[in-house]
């Protein structure tokens, strides 16, 4: 709200409509490993943006972003942040493309195919990591298509490379 001094009216200003607003939730985060984690121990993710990010034209279809933490996919540094774009139909997946995938448990940032079981999908990381036996210490995993909550499109990612204020888009 602005405050108008000659009248003391009180009255809404809007954003500038070549604005593409997104909300951002800083302390909702992905990571690749499949635990949900908040900046906060004990606070549950939260469903209030904690700001706003205008993604210009970057990132034009963008519904959401949020930080990514874990090295499952190398493609995302640690600590970047996700431009989403929500999924609302299922059927309208694209296979080899990443997502965050929510469920009642998890939140995971990952790269999908289908699945050989049914009503699955198959969620892959892209770190191709083997202990010493060979055996990949990020295993594709299955997920259960009616326990999925959310899904959204990664379309990209940001870094910010330094202190100053200079944000590098990827």
């Amino acid at each position: 709200m602005k405050n108008d001094s000659n009248n003391n009216n009180q009255f809404l200003t809007f954003p500038d409509p070549d604005l593409n607003l997104i909300p951002y939730y800083d302390e909702v985060i992905s990571v690749s490993s499949g635990i949900i984690e908040t900046n906060t121990e004990t606070a549950p993710p939260k469903s209030n943006p904690t700001d706003y990010i205008d993604t210009g034209d970057f990132f034009r279809d963008a519904t959401s972003a949020i930080r990514h933490y874990d090295n499952n996919m190398t493609e995302y540094p640690n600590a970047c942040i996700l431009a989403l774009k929500e999924i609302t139909n299922l059927q309208h997946l694209i296979w080899g493309h990443d997502y965050v995938i929510e469920t009642a448990d998890y939140r995971l940032t990952k790269r999908i195919q289908k699945s050989p079981l049914t009503a699955h999908i198959t969620a892959y990381s892209t770190n191709s990591e083997t202990y010493p036996d060979g055996q990949l210490v990020h295993e594709p995993i299955e997920i259960p298509v009616e326990s999925i909550r959310k899904i959204s499109l990664v379309l990209g990612y940001v870094v910010k490379q330094c202190v100053a204020a200079i944000i590098c888009l990827s």
